[in-house]
């Protein structure tokens, strides 16, 4: 067996030339095999049941094992990783001239891009909508110099601009 520490070099029969014998047939069984218990059995599931990561450099089981690691790692997160713990707080620091987070949404879909809980609640606080827009609570957050902001200032200069009209005048309307 040469698998995993090398690889097999199988030499190709050629019908009605070749005698194939038993060590031919059982060699290649013998690598498959070799193959099969690297991957390990359930390579193709994540492996939730345990909260242990390892950063040692020793041998894994299989592929599974050690896949299951690098998922643990990434869920449980690594001290300077780039990448969001999902069980925990994360700090993202970014580059100088970079950004830190984007948030981009796809074609179709109408679901918040991101949402703030208080501790221990289910009632929505911060939001930023499908489209962008932020809400605290089910309030939009108005943003300086945007069409909102803009509508809501000339509404309010039109009311000062009421207010001031002398109400004498008024009277022979």
């Amino acid at each position: 067996m040469s698998y995993p520490t090398a690889i097999t070099t199988l030499t190709a029969k050629v019908d009605l030339t070749d005698t194939i014998n038993a060590a031919d047939v059982n060699s290649a069984y013998t690598e498959i095999g070799a193959i099969e218990t690297t991957l390990g059995t359930g390579i193709l599931f994540q492996d939730l049941t345990s909260t242990a990561w390892s950063n040692s450099s020793s041998a894994f089981t299989s592929v599974h094992a050690r896949l299951s690691n690098i998922e643990r790692g990434l869920r449980l997160g690594v001290s300077g990783a780039p990448y969001v713990r999902t069980d925990a707080a994360s700090t993202i620091t970014a580059a100088t001239g970079t950004v830190t987070l984007a948030l981009k949404n796809v074609t179709g879909n109408t679901a918040n891009l991101f949402e703030t809980y208080a501790t221990g609640t289910t009632t929505l606080g911060f939001r930023v909508n499908s489209a962008g827009t932020p809400y605290v609570n089910a309030d939009q957050v108005v943003v300086v110099n945007d069409a909102n902001y803009n509508t809501i200032k000339s509404d309010i200069t039109s009311l000062q601009a009421i207010q001031s009209v002398n109400p004498l005048l008024l009277t022979g309307m």
